[in-house]
């Protein structure tokens, strides 16, 4: 098994070569000096390698504790390259789904439904009041934080016991939303109500 002290001592050759720890885990150690941990398994007898990233970013524990976790996954029957692969994958499809990518789409379907131009004017507005989040992964965004930009509006109602941003963000259970009101300021008159439908 491998340690630190012989992890620094190495010195990089013409061509990549590897350096084995134990249990599948082994350095692979490039022309350029970079040390990269790989754990090599096999799946219906097919061999892979999975990526558990370079050294001295990723220490010789660390290393092992992701092999373990890997060897765990495996023993699972799940494959640790495609459940890292869906992990990203899974990432990228979070970061580029937007608030405001979500909410134009929301509204696309008001407008498909035949909903009334007053209503899809209303909604648009509410988009502008959370401009400043829009462009974020809507994930991202807590039901606390989607009411202090609100508050912050120009004190225009919100209303409804499923709310238009619990629609918007997933769910209305998701957001909190539930079978409550969310409201800036306490004004009920009908025209500045604010709902999706």
């Amino acid at each position: 098994m491998l340690t630190t002290v012989e992890i620094r001592a190495l010195k990089p050759a013409a061509r990549p070569f590897k350096v084995p720890d134990a249990d599948g885990l082994f350095l692979l150690v490039q022309p350029t000096g970079a040390l990269l941990w790989r754990f090599r398994y096999k799946v219906m007898g097919v061999e892979r390698k999975l990526s558990l990233g370079s050294f001295p970013d990723v220490s010789l524990k660390q290393a092992r504790l992701k092999r373990d976790e890997a060897r765990a996954s495996l023993i699972d029957g799940v494959d640790p390259v495609e459940e890292k692969r869906q992990r990203r994958f899974e990432a990228e499809l979070a970061a580029k789904t937007t608030f405001k990518l979500v909410a134009e789409e929301y509204i696309q379907k008001m407008e498909l439904e035949g909903k009334s131009p007053a209503t899809i004017k209303k909604a648009r507005w509410f988009l502008e009041l959370l401009d400043d989040i829009t462009k974020r992964p809507i994930t991202s965004i807590t039901p606390h934080e989607l009411w202090t930009h609100l508050s912050a509006s120009n004190g225009e109602a919100i209303m409804k016991p499923r709310c238009a941003c619990g629609r918007l963000l997933g769910g209305s259970s998701d957001m909190g939303c539930h079978h409550q009101q969310l409201f800036l300021h306490k004004q009920s008159r009908k025209e500045n109500a604010f709902a999706f439908s």
